[in-house]
């Protein structure tokens, strides 16, 4: 898995104000989405981690976990994704 920066638009218990900050359910504090997360990150389940994500050549995404593929954003939520399987 490649190293990529968590940031607070990753964690299940943020909920986004605008494009810059939200609010943490856990402690009703705005916060800045690219500020540093605390101990009660919560990873909500993105395409890019789930086993039927591919990513080819080119970088581009497909979701190999339907009938027919198609191309996906790794940076898509799964949460309502019947097919993902975290890696």
């Amino acid at each position: 898995m490649s190293s990529r920066l968590i940031t607070h638009a990753d964690c299940d218990n943020f909920v986004s104000l605008d494009v810059a900050k939200g609010i943490c359910r856990l402690s009703d504090e705005v916060v800045l989405i690219d500020s540093e997360v605390c101990g009660n990150f919560e990873q909500i389940p993105k395409c890019r981690d789930c086993k039927f994500f591919r990513i080819d050549e080119a970088e581009l995404g497909t979701c190999t976990g339907r009938e027919k593929q198609y191309w996906a954003d790794g940076n898509y939520r799964a949460q309502l994704c019947r097919e993902f399987k975290r890696i």
